[in-house]
């Protein structure tokens, strides 16, 4: 029997370990940007920079670190979905510096000014943002080099391993590098077609997986084959587990990548699509959301009481009707319940008497219910529903069951999204919020599923504040 171990490359970072390498790159880059900030401090104040007055506030320098790595956090920017998206690093400063900005202006305007440095804040997230800034551009440049990469072979030759391999060569900074793919039909094809790079090779069949290891000196084999493995192809992975090389579902990286789980790449494999064991079956988990859901509609319909008044003018001057609007929806267990929100639409809008999804630009919208879909405070009376239980502040919009009876008969696995309660804002919402097709309906289930197999109270702050700036962006329609 062969024994030998394989021969891994010494920079083959998986994709864990290449997010920690940016962590630590992001600490370093805060810490100095403290320091600096202290500096420029002490130089305004006193003319000198003196190690005395550097140590005597000391303090400050993990206080600003963890405040900088903390809106960071809360802005997705170690969540793999986000992490290797093109154009991420610069939302992410963006969010973190108005989440710093603000949490310093909430304690400097509430604590004695004698107790905090003057403008010291402020100097540091300049710096904070540039160094991050200039860390994360040379870790991607570092990341997508030729000797980090990290060879992959493909175990299939469908839709799945060429959806798979051009997502990866989107995302250089991953290191995935597909050296091949490997077959398991008869006859073989030569080369496979994948869209941005070309034709790639066919090496051989999963008969022949470990001396393909060997030869291509790949560290992670991904499994995109579809259906129950084969005995060849389970040898064979069973061979390259042993002794080293990381064996992936196909389905898993894609979902670790884009925040979704992948229906078309699953087809009847229901396991992989059920959300088994999730936080929401916990009563911790559960608890805690519910307290927080409580806290958070208290608070969010006493900021929107004084307002009411004047929003409610505005809704009755400009169109005839009600100022609001109650609709069925299905929640947790496919339960319908009654959702409150304000009145954006003229009372006609579904003359025929039947739904009707939401457009871009739809023309049944008033002048006024344009401008409270741009900020959503439409949606601002549904704090009372997350106050009675029927919603909480995070998880799947709820639908209509006139259109989830149509939506659980097209795309399966439908139903799952009432595993847990419907939301305020959603992991979809953030990413795919409106849906006016079938297509749209589809996408929008995946990245539920994604929220509902990974949902967590840090994930949920994540969406909450992803949510807080669409709302200020004005990207409702």
């Amino acid at each position: 029997m062969d024994t030998a171990t394989v021969s891994t490359g010494a920079w083959a970072l998986n994709l864990r370990e290449r997010r920690w390498i940016a962590a630590l790159g992001d600490v370093l880059a805060a810490g100095l940007a403290a320091v600096g900030a202290l500096a420029l401090w002490s130089w305004a104040g006193h003319g000198a920079v003196t190690p005395a007055w550097m140590m005597a506030r000391a303090l400050w320098v993990p206080a600003l670190t963890t405040l900088w790595l903390g809106a960071l956090t809360l802005s997705g920017a170690y969540a793999l979905p986000y992490f290797y998206r093109k154009g991420a690093p610069v939302r992410f400063l963006e969010t973190a510096v108005g989440l710093t900005v603000g949490a310093y202006l909430v304690v400097y305007f509430a604590a004695p000014r004698t107790l905090l440095p003057r403008l010291v804040v402020l100097a540091f997230v300049s710096l904070a943002a540039s160094l991050t800034g200039g860390w994360r551009a040379v870790w991607a440049r570092w990341m997508g080099h030729a000797a980090m990469g990290r060879p992959v072979l493909i175990v299939g030759t469908g839709d799945v391993g060429k959806a798979l391999a051009a997502l990866l060569h989107e995302r250089p900074q991953t290191g995935y590098r597909v050296v091949g793919f490997v077959h398991e039909i008869i006859p073989p094809v030569e080369s496979v077609q994948v869209s941005g790079i070309g034709p790639l090779p066919v090496l051989g069949s999963v008969r022949d997986l470990p001396s393909l290891i060997r030869q291509t000196g790949a560290v992670e084999v991904v499994v995109a084959a579809r259906g129950p493995l084969s005995p060849e192809l389970a040898d064979g992975l069973t061979w390259a587990h042993v002794r080293g090389v990381a064996v992936t579902a196909a389905t898993d990286l894609y979902e670790a990548l884009t925040g979704r789980v992948p229906l078309d790449f699953i087809g009847e494999d229901w396991l992989a699509a059920l959300p088994l064991n999730h936080r929401a079956t916990g009563v911790l988990y559960r608890t805690a959301k519910r307290i927080m859901d409580v806290v958070g509609a208290t608070l969010g319909l006493l900021l929107f009481l004084p307002f009411l008044p004047f929003v409610a003018l505005a809704i009755r001057l400009d169109s005839p009707g009600p100022v609001f609007y109650r609709q069925r929806r299905v929640g947790r267990g496919g339960k319908v319940f009654t959702i409150w929100k304000l009145r954006t639409m003229r009372t006609d809008a579904e003359a025929e008497n039947r739904p009707v999804w939401a457009q871009e630009n739809d023309p049944r919208v008033t002048r006024v219910g344009r401008w409270l879909r741009k900020f959503r405070v439409d949606e601002f009376p549904q704090f009372w529903n997350v106050l009675k239980g029927d919603m909480s502040a995070v998880g799947p919009r709820p639908e209509r069951p006139e259109f989830e009876q149509e939506l659980a008969r097209q795309i399966p696995f439908y139903p799952l999204r009432h595993a847990v309660k419907p939301g305020m804002a959603g992991w979809a919402m953030i990413h795919h919020d409106y849906v006016d097709s079938l297509e749209d309906a589809k996408v929008r289930l995946e990245y539920d599923l994604y929220y509902i197999k990974h949902q967590s109270l840090s994930l949920d702050v994540q969406i909450i504040v992803q949510a807080v700036l669409e709302l200020l962006a004005r990207k409702g329609r």
